[in-house]
């Protein structure tokens, strides 16, 4: 496709089965493409490192935004918060007009006011107010059944299989930890499944030695996992099947995975994809166990989906595997990284950026004598400036992008811990709770501390937001 070159390019998803190595070729390709670009996609980093404009589509409104995705989610929420001031102004006036229409409803003198005010709201086009994709769930998953300390530890393990031509993975030496989230990345067909399976016990080592931990309970989703479900029934029975809901409610539960309302009684055979895709990491997450094992969770997921599923991973209280592309949802959730590479899996603490975004010389494509010219180097018939703007915008949102997806995180986090200051202050609000002296003294404690984290937060963005702003 990019040998053609087209003058207007359209890609639909263009990232999904894409490993971290082709997506960095791929973003670097498409940052110095020359002609007009247009595609649909769920990947926040891709669309941070490629797109220069965001069209979004939400509640039957079509609304464009200058810049990348950091850019689109501050103007995004700078126009949402325009949009409710102004329905709430529409709000108090139509409220004024129904009382002065209720209150001289009956009086002839002043029918004429009354059926003008009458046909003003008739005429009247309200403000509709979009639903905000950032929802305000609350997770409930229990406490899981305890592990041991060591879930999983593996040994100068080597793993491959009868009919191959060698091992596909060689020495491992690692030990995943209870609690730990463990993200597994590398080029396709590298290892992570068959490394994913030496870890659960489904494949044994050639060598080495692989030790699960002890009570150790798995649940596991598949690519094709939503495919499976039961298209005859409802949401809420998909989700409550064989669960043993304690205090939880279980329907509040599922509105936190955004099956709010009457959505939780919609057959599954009605949803969506997405919706189904959603539905089924719901239900293995209210599991009660204490090891998932997500193989490409945000495959077919909208942006508001795969923001709910960042916050449900970060709210789950087990060990996580996980094995995505998602470089967004990586830095967000992961502890560590295991990079499969050549034969070798290699550990990392924290999301190491040169991982999520390896270099060019990473496994890169070979060359093609007819693919696209390099960045710098206008193809024929096309405009050499237009070629020299889209390489220097493109080197300028590379030279920020880690310190807008800081923003974007420290906006994030100062916005959930002053949500807590706002949910203490609310309890704290409550005069019953004044007849608890000790747990007044806990609220009070815990509230002086949420707030000094919200202010080093909201201090943080700023100057961050500032550093950005002085970079342009």
């Amino acid at each position: 496709l990019l040998v053609s070159e087209p003058d207007i390019l359209l890609l639909d998803e263009p990232t999904n089965h894409l490993d971290v190595d082709s997506m960095a070729w791929l973003e670097r390709r498409l940052a110095a493409w020359s002609g007009s670009l247009l595609f649909v996609s769920h990947d926040r980093d891709f669309i941070d490192a490629v797109a220069d404009r965001i069209v979004e589509l939400a509640s039957g409104a079509v609304v464009a935004y200058e810049g990348g995705f950091a850019e689109f989610v501050v103007a995004r929420e700078e126009n949402l918060k325009r949009i409710e001031a102004a329905a709430g102004r529409q709000a108090r006036e139509v409220a004024r007009i129904e009382r002065f229409v209720e209150r001289f409803r009956y009086k002839a003198s002043k029918a004429r006011q009354v059926q003008s005010r009458v046909k003003t709201l008739q005429k009247l086009d309200r403000i509709q107010v979009p639903s905000r994709s950032e929802l305000a769930a609350r997770f409930d998953f229990g406490a899981p059944p305890r592990s041991g300390r060591v879930v999983a530890e593996l040994t100068e393990a080597t793993v491959g299989y009868p009919d191959g031509d060698g091992p596909v993975v060689s020495g491992a030496t690692l030990a995943v930890e209870r609690g730990q989230t463990v993200a597994l990345v590398g080029p396709n067909g590298a290892g992570k499944t068959t490394l994913l399976k030496l870890i659960l016990g489904e494949l044994s080592p050639s060598s080495g030695t692989v030790r699960i931990g002890a009570n150790v309970r798995v649940a596991a989703f598949g690519q094709h996992q939503a495919d499976e479900l039961d298209g005859a029934k409802r949401a809420i029975e998909v989700f409550s099947a064989g669960i043993d809901p304690g205090r939880r409610n279980l329907r509040t539960v599922l509105g936190a995975f955004g099956f709010t309302g009457d959505d939780a009684d919609r057959r599954v055979a009605e949803l969506s994809g997405g919706e189904r895709t959603r539905l089924a990491l719901a239900r293995l997450m209210v599991e009660p166990v204490n090891l998932l094992v997500l193989d490409e969770p945000t495959n077919h997921l909208d942006l508001p989906s795969c923001d709910i599923l960042e916050d449900a991973l970060a709210a789950y209280p087990g060990t996580v595997l996980l094995v995505t592309h998602d470089r967004h949802l990586i830095r967000a959730v992961a502890d560590v990284l295991i990079e499969v590479r050549h034969g070798r899996a290699v550990w990392h603490l924290g999301a190491d950026e040169t991982v999520l975004y390896p270099d060019a010389t990473h496994d890169q494509p070979a060359p093609d004598p007819g693919a696209p010219p390099r960045p710098g180097q206008p193809r024929a018939g096309s405009s050499a400036d237009r070629v020299e703007r889209r390489r220097a915008s493109a080197q300028a949102r590379a030279a920020t992008s880690k310190l807008r997806r800081r923003v974007t995180d420290l906006e994030r986090a100062w916005a959930a811990a002053d949500a807590e200051v706002g949910e203490l202050h609310r309890r704290l609000s409550d005069p019953a709770v004044y007849e608890r002296p000790e747990e007044v003294h806990v609220l009070a404690s815990a509230h002086e501390e949420a707030a000094d984290r919200a202010a080093a937060l909201l201090a943080e963005w700023e100057a961050s937001l500032a550093e950005l702003e002085t970079l342009g």
